[in-house]
């Protein structure tokens, strides 16, 4: 919410003693010594009277408002501790003073600290939403304003918050009705609710607010009963004699949001190379002025990186420009380069972290003559901030200009950051996707080659945002070979020509002696790199891409390519862009009829999408059983492919993912029963799928998400961790028969045999949200004996987060058993299980 909105809430809470239910009617002259009444400001207040059996609380009008936002929080409270446990929170709430034009909030909460609540409740805002004529019930996580908003009526309305573990559920009724509707959920992420009930906050000098409330009421829930077991059999087959596909659990790499810079990237400083307009200050964006200087200037006359540089017309004292918001780590070691020339007397350049305390680390540097001059040194901070700057500074009257500046930590393995590469290194990924994506239709490789500080930053106009060019085709290849895995790069067929693609072959794969051979080795890298997988274009179907064209003009398109790209490299496999099944306009078809005969493979991509704040069978149905829409497509494709070619085209899988909304929280328990799914459909797929890439590895709707101190394992990435310990080379057919939920089959099942065929690995996944399952396990000629390995992905809840708060909530859990003991248990409701088993 904006300043100069009132929004009422009254917070009622229960304590973490209180064990059995319990209601205030407030029928009693006085108040109940269970709550407690917090005023951090003097005007609200509670009374009883105004309006028989109902209490009345007023937030009056006042300049600055009563918030729990903000430094200072100023909202009220009436409150008790909330119990331990799954709880129902309800009440009746009827507003008391308001007019159209009023901006109010009245809503029961649960308080994790006096400025961060879950509101739910009435609310009329006329000066947010001027359509806004009549309370309708909204849901306000702080910090998120209309969450959920509904149409529903609510000047008089019943309203329950209902906690199950950290998913809170939002619901309704009409007065006097018995069942509630509800309207959505929100994951709380690990928070312990500190208080529960109804708060009073405000915004501005806007007109006084009251709601009476009818009755506060608590009822604990008991603890969910041991489940019901369904049961299973899993028959397996004689064990493949043809090895399984080695990529299909790779990822998608992408200049895209925090995917790479500020990823799987280590550079910590924006705009490194000082790009965009001037501001007022006549400092670019992301830099402020610092100090004491003349004026500032973006200065295209003298750059270093194309197309400007950073001067600073320098006079007496000590000035420069300056990055703030930086986190810095004490006892922790930051590379730290400039790129910097002088004229006139400044000859020393200081680089400096600082806080609002003062310099944490600073070193200087002596100038030689009046060219560029990179230089570089270590500083380790005295202490840690989580608002520190970066400084550059000289003294006395001349220019300064800045053409890079890089502040990466010390311990980062070639330009990548440690513990992401370390956490990636355990899910075994086989292949990578680069660079794009949409972002590829309008890549320039040229742009990603060559001395680093020396790159132009290019303006992405797929994503609309600055791509510093920090992590190119040489660094994306060392990425891949840090990790063991296979590249695969997508040329720009969208704005780009054949031409162009048929030098960055060259580049990559050309022998020393031919003309891009030789630019590749004078960047340092003089063998051929031996790159097999080049798609051709990204997702030129769709009328958001760069370079968008039907599926004739693509055909034709894709035979030009691969004529000028394999004449280059004869023996590179082109993948083709196409779709699922055959949509957008029998693209397949119509494209591969005339390309067909020119590919080698087609790349098909697929997003589950959903709604986080609808916590309902229905949906977790969706997230988990997209996988066996996702294989029948699959195989559908192939066939359609291989009519249109003349001849077998597998598919590239290489983007898949779920899109929750609200992604901010990240990926959850029901996202990672989606990506095992899809694990087993490319399986049973095998050579058909031969490659698979998630999109995408960091942030945004990442395996992994980051901040500039953790990274956190989302249960995507935990999936993958599972099955790369859990699975082996070669296939073994397995089926499984169960009990359905919701139409969908409640287990899934798949099984490989290790390299030497010595171990039978095992991979079950439970979609049913509350039911264990016990699985008669018939296994064939094959024998297991003595210990099993037994990993288990669960949360719990269905929906439960790794957040940077709760890091491990849902987590991998790795036991070891005889087998009997383990062929005996059930699987638990809504997990996925690994089992690695020795054989006679």
């Amino acid at each position: 919410m904006s300043c100069g909105v009132l929004s009422i809430a009254i917070v009622l809470i229960a304590a973490s003693a209180v064990a059995a239910p319990w209601r205030d009617g407030f029928d009693a002259k006085t108040l109940s010594q269970r709550w407690t009444w917090h005023v951090p400001a003097k005007g609200p207040t509670v009374s009883l009277g105004s309006r028989a059996g109902w209490l009345r609380l007023t937030v009056p009008q006042t300049r600055v408002g009563f918030n729990h936002w903000g430094r200072e929080p100023r909202a009220a409270f009436l409150r008790t501790p909330a119990p331990d446990g799954d709880w129902h929170l309800s009440a009746r709430v009827a507003m008391a003073d308001w007019k159209p034009d009023s901006n109010l909030h009245l809503a029961l909460v649960v308080g994790f600290s006096n400025e961060r609540v879950l509101a739910w409740g009435p609310f009329l805002s006329k000066q947010l939403y001027p359509d806004s004529t009549r309370p309708t019930l909204w849901a306000e996580p702080t910090g998120r304003g209309a969450y959920i908003r509904t149409a529903v009526e609510a000047r008089d309305v019943e309203i329950q918050i209902a906690r199950r573990v950290d998913t809170y559920h939002l619901r309704h009724r009409t007065p006097g009705q018995a069942k509630w509707t509800e309207a959505g959920c929100w994951y709380g992420g690990g928070l312990r609710p500190q208080f529960v009930g109804l708060m009073g906050k405000s915004f501005g000098p806007n007109p006084a607010g009251a709601l009476d409330v009818d009755y506060v009421e608590l009822t604990p829930q008991r603890a969910p009963t041991a489940p019901v077991s369904a049961k299973a059999t899993v028959r397996l087959g004689s064990p493949s004699t043809t090895r399984l596909p080695g990529l299909q659990r790779g990822f998608f790499l992408e200049f895209l949001g925090h995917c790479i810079f500020q990823g799987i990237w280590d550079e910590r400083l924006h705009n490194r190379k000082f790009i965009g307009p001037n501001t007022s200050t006549g400092v670019v964006w992301k830099w402020e002025p610092t100090g004491r200087a003349k004026g500032y200037t973006a200065d295209t006359a003298v750059p270093y990186a194309e197309p400007q540089s950073q001067r600073i017309d320098r006079g007496a004292g000590e000035g420069g420009i300056a990055q703030n918001g930086l986190e810095l780590q004490k006892g922790r070691a930051y590379a730290t380069r400039i790129v910097v020339r002088a004229k006139g007397t400044t000859d020393a350049v200081t680089v400096a972290l600082r806080d609002a305390r003062g310099t944490l680390a600073r070193h200087t540097f002596r100038l030689r003559g009046t060219g560029w001059q990179t230089l570089s040194c270590p500083l380790a901070p005295s202490h840690g901030t989580s608002d520190g700057s970066f400084a550059i500074t000289a003294k006395g009257p001349g220019c300064l200009w800045v053409g890079a500046a890089s502040l990466m930590p010390a311990d980062n393995v070639q330009g990548y950051r440690r513990d992401v590469l370390e956490v990636t290194r355990m899910a075994k990924p086989p292949t990578f996707r680069w660079p794009g994506g949409n972002m590829a239709s309008g890549y320039n490789w040229r742009d990603g080659i060559g001395p680093q500080d020396r790159r132009p930053t290019r303006w992405d106009r797929a994503w609309k945002a600055w791509v510093y060019n920090d992590m190119g085709t040489d660094e994306y290849i060392a990425y891949c070979r840090l990790l063991g895995a296979e590249p695969c790069i997508c040329v720009n067929a969208g704005e780009g020509t054949a031409a162009e693609a048929a030098a960055w072959v060259e580049y990559v794969n050309g022998a020393a002696d031919t003309p891009m051979g030789k630019l590749r080795a004078a960047n340092g890298h003089p063998e051929p790199y031996g790159v097999k997988y080049w798609g051709v274009g990204n997702e030129l179907w769709g009328t958001w891409q760069l370079g968008h064209v039907g599926p004739e003009h693509y055909g034709l398109r894709a035979v030009e390519f691969a004529r000028a790209m394999r004449k280059v490299d004869p023996s590179i496999v082109l993948i083709a862009s196409g779709v699922f099944d055959d949509t957008f306009g029998d693209w397949n078809r119509r494209a591969l009829r005339i390309c067909g005969s020119a590919m080698d493979m087609l790349s098909v991509h697929d997003y589950t999408g959903y709604d986080t704040r609808q916590c309902t069978d229905a949906v977790w149905a969706k997230v988990v059983g997209a996988p066996v829409r996702i294989e029948r497509s699959l195989r559908n494709t192939v066939q359609i492919a291989e009519q249109a070619a003349g001849k077998r085209l597998p598919l590239t899988f290489d983007e898949w993912n779920t899109t929750p909304s609200h992604i901010r929280g990240g990926h959850c328990l029901a996202d990672g029963l989606y990506a095992a799914g899809v694990f087993h459909a490319m399986q049973r797929c095998g050579s058909d799928v031969p490659i698979g890439n998630l999109a995408l590895l960091a942030n945004v709707i990442g395996s992994v998400r980051t901040n500039p101190a953790q990274v956190v394992q989302t249960p995507l990435h935990l999936a993958f961790r599972l099955y790369a310990q859990h699975s082996g080379p070669w296939d073994v057919p397995a089926a499984a028969t169960a009990d359905a939920f919701r139409g969908l089959p409640s287990l899934d099942v798949a099984a490989t045999l290790s390299d030497d065929r010595r171990t039978l690995h095992l991979t079950a996944i439970n979609r049913h949200p509350r039911r264990a399952v016990a699985v008669a396990w018939k296994l064939g000629d094959l024998k297991p004996r003595g210990e099993a390995v037994v990993t288990t992905l669960a949360g719990p809840e269905l929906w439960a987060r790794n957040t940077f708060e709760g890091p491990t909530t849902v987590t991998l859990a790795t036991e070891r058993h005889p087998w009997a003991a383990v062929a005996g248990r059930p699987l638990p409701a809504a997990s996925v299980t690994g089992i690695s088993v020795p054989l006679e």
